[in-house]
C-alpha cells in the first residue's frame, strides 16, 4: 500500500579542515579560539583593610607575552574581564605606590574552567628609607587615560623585527588581517594617525605604509575611541594614533637593524639622528619583504533529494616589498617653541596568485568541475610632508598655540588577470573558458592648515 504521507530523511554532514595561513616553509596558521572565558577578582591592600581603586590590571598570553585584556579596577578594587578566548594567561597588577603582582599560570578551557575567580589579591606598599633616591620606573605596557588607551610597545620583545602591522595584532581591540585591513571593534572605519598628523593614505596604500614603519621605530600606539570634534570624527570607530620615537640624546647617534627569517622573509632598518640645544635632525630608512603562502580545503556532503559530494581547494603566494624613507628636523627658538619639518616617501609592491578548485559529484553519475587562476599586481607609492609651529605660554602644556600645514598624495594601481574553466560531464557538454581582466587606478592629493 502506497502511502499519500511520506518522510524525508535528511542528514547533513560538513567536514572543514580550517584554512591554513603560513609563512613558508612549514608553518600554520593560528586556531580560532572561542571567547568564552571570564576572569574576575579583587585588589586590597596588604592588611586587608582597604580595597585599591583604579589599579592596573592586564592579562598576558604566556603564547607569546601580548596583553590580551586590560582594565583598571573599580572604586571598590574589583574587575571583571569577560568574553576572553581560551588559552593559557598570567594576571599582571600594578599601582603607584604598590609592589607588582603576577600570578601563578591560569589555564582557561572547558576542561578545567572558563570562569575563573582570581579571589582577593593583596599587593605590598613599597617602603624605602634613603637619604636619597633616583628613581628610574617603566611604563605599563597599557594605560588607561580618561579619554583613549595607551598601548606601549618599546620594550615588548614581540616587536623586534616587526612592522607597525603586527603590533596592531597585539593591541587589545584592534584586528589586522591577512592583507593589512585594520579593524577597531569590529568596524573598518578608523582613522590612522602618525605622530598624530593622519598620513592622508588609505586602502591598500595606507596598508602598505604600515608595513613599512619599523616595529622598532615606534614608542606608543594611543586607541582613541570617542575622539574629539578635532579630528573630524563622523562614521568613524574611533583613532589609531601612532606615535614614533623621538630623538632625545644629545649629538650623533644611529640605529641599524636587520632580521632574517625562513621562506624569504627579511626585512632591515637604519637611522642616523643628530640633537642640540637649539635643533635636531632625525633620519631613517627601511625595507620589508614578506613571502606569504595560504591553502585550505573543504569538503560536504549532502543526502537530501540525492546524494552529492562537493570538494574545495584553496591556494595562493603573495610577496610584498617596501620602502619607507623619512628626514624630519626641529627648530627651538626658545624653551617654549618649536618649529618642526618633516617628510616622508614610500613605496610597495605586492604580487599575488591564487587557484580555486571545485568539484561536485552525484550519484546520479553527473560530475562537474571549475578551477579559477588569478594574478595580481599591486602597487602603491606616496609623499608626506608636514611643516608646524607650536609656542607654549606660562610653561603649561595645555595653553598653546598650534600652526601646522600639511601636504600629502598617493598613488596606487592593481591589475588582476583571472582564467576560470569548469566542465559538466553530462550529455557531452563543452568546457566553458572565461577570461577577464581588472585593471584600477587611484590618485589622492591632500592639503590640510590647522589652527588651534
Amino acid at each position: 500500500m502506497r502511502s499519500h504521507n511520506t518522510i524525508t530523511l535528511a542528514v547533513f554532514w560538513i567536514a572543514s579542515c580550517a584554512a591554513v595561513l603560513a609563512q613558508r616553509p612549514n608553518s600554520g596558521g593560528e586556531k580560532y579560539r572561542p571567547a568564552i572565558a571570564s576572569v574576575t577578582g579583587i585588589v586590597v591592600e596588604a592588611d586587608g583593610s582597604k580595597p585599591i581603586p583604579f589599579a592596573s590590571i592586564a592579562l598576558i598570553s604566556l603564547r607569546d607575552s601580548s596583553i590580551a585584556a586590560g582594565q583598571l579596577a573599580n572604586e571598590d578594587g574589583t574587575f571583571s574581564m569577560v568574553e576572553l578566548p581560551i588559552g593559557r594567561y598570567a594576571l599582571n597588577i600594578q599601582f603607584m605606590g604598590y609592589e607588582g603582582f603576577e600570578s601563578e599560570p591560569i589555564i582557561l578551557t572547558p576542561k578545567t574552567t572558563t570562569a575563573y575567580d582570581a579571589g582577593i589579591i593583596t599587593l605590598n606598599p613599597k617602603v624605602n628609607d634613603l637619604q636619597e633616591a633616583v628613581v628610574t620606573a617603566e611604563a605599563s605596557s597599557l594605560e588607561m587615560l580618561i579619554d583613549r588607551r595607551v598601548f606601549r610597545v618599546g620594550n615588548d620583545l614581540s616587536a623586534a623585527g616587526g612592522n607597525a602591522s603586527e603590533i596592531l595584532v597585539n593591541v587589545p581591540s584592534v584586528a589586522v588581517d591577512i592583507d593589512g585591513n585594520v579593524s577597531l571593534r569590529g568596524s573598518s572605519q578608523v582613522q590612522i594617525l602618525i605622530d598624530g598628523r593622519p598620513s592622508g593614505l588609505a586602502g591598500a596604500a595606507q596598508n602598505a605604509f604600515l608595513e613599512q614603519i619599523p616595529a622598532s621605530s615606534i614608542d606608543r600606539v594611543e586607541i582613541i575611541t570617542n575622539p574629539s570634534a578635532k579630528y573630524d570624527p563622523d562614521g568613524m570607530a574611533g583613532i589609531l594614533n601612532i606615535i614614533l620615537k623621538k630623538n632625545k640624546l644629545q649629538g650623533f647617534h644611529g640605529q641599524i637593524q636587520g632580521t632574517a627569517g625562513t621562506g624569504d622573509n627579511h626585512n632591515g632598518s637604519a637611522s642616523l639622528n643628530y640633537k642640540n640645544d637649539k635643533f635636531s635632525v632625525f633620519s631613517s630608512a627601511s625595507w620589508n619583504q614578506r613571502d606569504l603562502f595560504r591553502e585550505g580545503e573543504s569538503m560536504r556532503i549532502f543526502t537530501t533529494d540525492s546524494v552529492s559530494n562537493w570538494d574545495q581547494i584553496r591556494d595562493g603566494d603573495q610577496l610584498r616589498i617596501s620602502l619607507n624613507g623619512r628626514l624630519g628636523m626641529e627648530w627651538y627658538p626658545s624653551k617654549s617653541e618649536v618649529l618642526s619639518a618633516n617628510v616622508n616617501v614610500n613605496r610597495s609592491d605586492n604580487e599575488r596568485s591564487n587557484g580555486l578548485t571545485n568539484s561536485e559529484s552525484w550519484d546520479t553519475g553527473a560530475e562537474f568541475a571549475s578551477y579559477r587562476s588569478s594574478t595580481e599586481l599591486d602597487a602603491s607609492k606616496g609623499f608626506d610632508a608636514d611643516f608646524g609651529y607650536r609656542k607654549e605660554y606660562n610653561q603649561n602644556p595645555t595653553h598653546f598655540l598650534s600652526i601646522r600645514a600639511r601636504h600629502s598624495q598617493s598613488e596606487s594601481s592593481s591589475d588582476e588577470w583571472i582564467h576560470e574553466v569548469s566542465t559538466l560531464d553530462l550529455y557531452d557538454t563543452p568546457p566553458v573558458f572565461v577570461e577577464d581582466t581588472n585593471l584600477q587606478s587611484n590618485r589622492s592629493m591632500r592639503t590640510v592648515l590647522q589652527l588651534d
